[in-house]
């Protein structure tokens, strides 16, 4: 399964790879588990490279770790019928596995995925899943919304979900359906509601990750950012009764399709809805330039904090 992994990023993400050489952040990718070949470009940072779901896992098992890349081993013995060991692999110990990141990086790093879940793209599984354990992760959708990803991890488990097809031209027709959060997100909360009512992982919910240190928080002390939604425009082609949850809304879209949900063409909306439905327009038109003016500010911010680190 292959497909490419990317963000909703910025120029900072592509200045940020010139300063630190694109060699330098290869080398990281490599480290953290990605075998996968990586074009010595600028554009990786926007997620241009094929990355296959198992090398997801691993690096973001790399940062569950701390900064240490584990090393998943599918088989560890082969027995016959009756129990009989017959062949045994030798497992690495932990304290073995290699080091691919400092430790405060990666403490920054989940840091910065758990507000994902909390506060930004995927806030799903806190309000939709009810998981309300401690929980770090991403969404990622490519160019046409061809793929969709969702990689998280708790303190003990890594996962990852992606939802695409071998050829970039199969893909789902809008961000209503084709977005990260609304095609591989809903995967992995139901994978981890069945996960936890295993009565073997129930106390693990109880399990948090460690707490950032005072030389970090520092660093990290900046205003919270929150992806901005798709515009509402990019829904008016989907059926009126899409389900809060997109496995759902993809069955039902099948289900009604022969399903008639537009007015009639000879009626005509009364002057009054007509002029409800200029109000609403309106209404969210100021919403929108109000969150792309404030968007604008936190940029320049963002662009004023990196640029006095480099300069530094």
């Amino acid at each position: 399964m292959k497909g490419a992994l990317t963000s909703s990023v910025n120029s900072v993400t592509v200045n940020t790879i010139l300063r630190t050489q694109v060699d330098s952040v290869i080398e990281l990718a490599h480290k953290m588990g990605v075998k996968s070949d990586i074009p010595q470009v600028p554009a990786i940072g926007l997620g241009a490279v094929d990355i296959s779901l198992y090398e997801m896992v691993n690096v973001y098992g790399t940062l569950a770790n701390y900064g240490v890349r584990p090393e998943p081993q599918f088989v560890t013995r082969i027995e016959d019928s009756e129990g009989n060991i017959l062949l045994e692999f030798e497992q690495k110990e932990a304290t073995e596995w290699e080091r691919a990141m400092s430790e405060e990086n990666a403490t920054m790093m989940i840091d910065m995925m758990q507000s994902v879940v909390d506060n930004g793209t995927a806030r799903r599984l806190r309000n939709q899943y009810h998981l309300q354990n401690a929980i770090a992760g991403k969404t990622g959708t490519t160019q046409n919304h061809s793929d969709g990803w969702f990689l998280g991890f708790t303190p003990n488990l890594v996962a990852g979900a992606w939802v695409g097809a071998e050829s970039p031209i199969v893909r789902f027709r809008s961000l209503a359906l084709g977005s990260g959060s609304n095609m591989a997100l809903p995967i992995w909360g139901r994978f981890m509601n069945k996960v936890y009512k295993d009565k073997a992982f129930v106390e693990d919910q109880l399990l948090t990750f460690r707490a950032m240190p005072d030389s970090l928080l520092q660093l990290m002390n900046c205003p919270p950012f929150l992806d901005e939604m798709p515009p509402e425009e990019i829904f008016v082609n989907e059926p009126d009764d899409v389900s809060d949850d997109p496995i759902d809304a993809i069955i039902n879209i099948f289900k009604n399709r022969n399903k008639r949900v537009n007015e009639p063409p000879n009626r005509k909306p009364s002057t009054a809805r007509k002029s409800t439905t200029q109000q609403k327009r309106s209404e969210e038109i100021r919403k929108k330039n109000e969150r792309i003016r404030k968007q604008k500010e936190r940029q320049k911010k963002r662009k004023k904090f990196f640029d006095k680190i480099f300069k530094n």
